[in-house]
């Protein structure tokens, strides 16, 4: 969260003041000895307070709350927000942000009616990120607005900015996405000159952030690899620990968890040097999550207590929301659904509060999915029903993806197989979806063009009528421009589509049709000669090869999810060394290798008698030996040189499928 710099500015000031201390020790006697002959004196008792503010606060709040209570008596303007100021700057200290966020705003409208405009923008901003901080999101909005108002009032070139960074975290925070992505591209719009590289880099991890949100991940990659360059450049250590983080979290959601927790940990060991805790707390809570996808589950539970403990110590709802969800889910895993159940009606319940629609939608979901363990399918359908709801409108497609999972399974439950097949199909478009290609990319692009000139009326809005008419000219022929290539932009990303996309059929249609006659071949393609250079006698090698070919033809030995090349080998009467090398070299395959391209062979021929009509793909993997679906979409685009989906998609030659059966 950025400051607005005339704040860092003048803290700066106030510290390196505070910090000559001989002066500063003179001036504090003088200033008692001042006060004790005049106790009321309204100067005196404001000037100790900003004095004592970081050697002793609470003395200094005390002497602030008494000139603020005067200076209201005496209805004396210049006094009250002397005093407010004082509170404002202990606040920060102490990291008291509901007296912060009452006093900023005192402040703010002190100076607004001293008709001090960029005083009291100053201080609209400290109230902006007081109510940010413990969750008051509208708050924050309004705030934030005020003060947008009145810097774009003043033509103040130097703050905005900052505002707009701030504005695009409030909106992801609420899950108003397209507001946060237009607000976070106009901030890197006007951020694209030397002095502004702090607001550039948050700008760009915002972007990354609601881009995650929604799904897109090489765009949350790609601006979040930009946003650390900054932060690197700058050597801002607090930006670098974010940016540290949420490359940390995409690396996760890909299952590369070594990675992951390599990056959370650097993150974790820049906050605690640098005492930030909300940054340790976040830390920990991140390296939590992957131990339980590695399945520490005592470790994880234990770090995710700690996470709680520091979130709830520093009044971080919406944190505290976020660990309390987690613990929810790592008790799901653990079947301890009535544990799992309490945690997640208490995250539900502060998530409503505070208005986190996203993480509204997510404890839904995983409400649904532990009513659904439980077999109460009625009550696992009605959150499934309201959190569908929830992420339709906020456009949530990862949330989405696990949704139409869930309810493709709970309807399997309930004997509804058409009814399970279509939410399974609606998973698959929305899971593949989030992996978009290229030309997908660039019609997204186009969108956030036209949202983006949609957008640019809220601030428009905002600026005074002079302003209006003296731009209305200049903003009319830029929307024509706009307009003009945007169009001419869908025209060519439409033609590059539409060849993309007959190209990538054709190329698939071959790949199947290759693995089709692959298929009426196995039995001959499987025992291949090759070089022996191991000393094996050749009627062993025979005896290996044809009840090798038994094993694997007639039993389907590959099926076994537990096959190991020693159980193979057992098998074969034969030692693990001559069987590794006879695969190895006339297969030229690894051992693992060889079964997947059996397993990836056989449910080829399921699909080419038409199981899937019957079957969900997942099933279909487990009758050939994967321990999951994602490993067997990976080992079959490996072999077969497409996915599942596109296989069965192409299967439309009815003569060959007859001489298969």
């Amino acid at each position: 969260m950025r400051y607005l710099k005339i704040n860092c500015c003048f803290q700066i000031i106030v510290w390196l003041l505070l910090s000559l201390s001989v002066f500063g020790q003179h001036r504090t006697d003088s200033l008692y000895l001042l006060l004790k002959s005049n106790p009321n004196n309204l100067t005196v008792l404001n000037d100790l307070s900003e004095a004592l503010t970081q050697s002793a606060p609470i003395e200094a709040d005390s002497l602030a709350h008494i000139a603020l209570v005067l200076a209201k008596s005496q209805k004396n303007l210049q006094e009250e927000a002397n005093a407010a100021v004082n509170i404002v700057h202990i606040a920060w200290i102490t990291r008291d942000f509901q007296k912060l966020l009452e006093h900023a705003e005192l402040a703010a409208d002190c100076y607004e009616k001293m008709g001090e405009p960029l005083e009291s923008a100053r201080y609209l901003n400290d109230a902006a990120l007081a109510a940010y901080e413990i969750d008051l999101y509208e708050v924050s909005l309004k705030n934030y607005k005020k003060t947008l108002e009145i810097l774009l009032e003043l033509e103040d070139n130097e703050n905005i900015q900052s505002v707009l960074v701030n504005m695009a975290q409030v909106y992801d925070m609420i899950g108003s996405y397209d507001s946060a992505i237009y607000f976070s591209n106009q901030a890197i719009g006007l951020s694209q000159i030397p002095g502004f590289e702090i607001e550039l880099g948050s700008a760009y991890s915002n972007l990354g952030l609601v881009y995650k949100k929604m799904g897109e991940f090489d765009k949350a990659l790609e601006n979040y690899k930009k946003a650390y360059g900054f932060s690197v450049a700058q050597s801002d250590s607090n930006m670098m620990a974010i940016d540290l983080n949420n490359i940390a979290a995409l690396y996760s959601h890909w299952g590369n968890y070594l990675m992951a927790r390599d990056y959370f940990e650097r993150a974790l060991t820049i906050y605690q040097k640098s005492g930030k805790w909300d940054g340790v707390e976040i830390a920990m809570n991140n390296i939590a999550n992957i131990l339980q996808n590695e399945g520490k589950y005592d470790s994880a539970l234990v770090m995710y207590h700690e996470s709680l403990a520091i979130a709830r110590k520093m009044g971080r709802t919406g944190s505290v929301a976020v660990k309390m969800s987690n613990i929810g889910t790592l008790y799901f895993e653990l079947k301890n659904y009535d544990s799992a159940i309490v945690y997640q009606n208490g995250a539900l319940e502060i998530s409503q509060s505070i208005g986190r629609k996203d993480a509204v939608c997510k404890t839904l979901q995983n409400l649904g999915d532990i009513y659904l363990a439980k077999d109460e399918l009625s009550l696992a359908g009605k959150y499934f029903d309201k959190a569908q709801s929830c992420a339709e409108e906020l456009n949530a497609k990862t949330t989405l993806e696990k949704i139409f999972k869930s309810k493709s399974e709970l309807q399997e439950k309930l004997g509804n197989p058409v009814k399970a097949l279509e939410y399974h199909k609606m998973y698959v478009a929305v899971k593949d979806s989030v992996y978009t290609a290229e030309s997908q990319e660039k019609l997204a692009e186009m969108e956030a063009i036209y949202k983006n000139e949609k957008k640019q009326k809220e601030i428009e809005l905002l600026m005074k009528d002079k302003a209006l008419n003296r731009e209305r000219i200049r903003k009319n022929q830029l929307m024509l421009y706009w307009i003009g290539s945007g169009l001419l932009i869908f025209l060519v990303a439409t033609a590059i589509i539409t060849a993309l996309f007959i190209q990538k059929s054709k190329s698939n249609r071959m790949l199947v049709e290759k693995n089709l006659e692959l298929i009426k071949h196995q039995e001959c393609d499987l025992v291949l000669p090759g070089n022996n250079s191991l000393s094996i006698n050749e009627e062993e090698k025979s005896r290996l090869l044809k009840e090798l070919t038994h094993l694997i033809i007639s039993e389907k030995v590959f099926t076994q999810k537990q096959l190991t090349l020693n159980n193979l080998a057992e098998l074969l009467n034969t030692n693990t060394s001559y069987l590794s090398h006879i695969i190895n070299k006339d297969f030229n395959l690894s051992f693992t290798d060889f079964l997947n391209q059996m397993r990836v062979q056989e449910s080829q021929k399921l699909f080419v008698a038409g199981k899937h009509k019957t079957m969900t793909i997942e099933a279909i993997a487990d009758m050939v030996g994967f321990h999951s679906r994602s490993n067997f979409n990976v080992q079959f685009k490996k072999f077969a040189g497409v996915t599942p989906s596109v296989f069965i998609k192409n299967l439309t030659s009815l003569n060959f499928q007859e001489q298969i059966s």
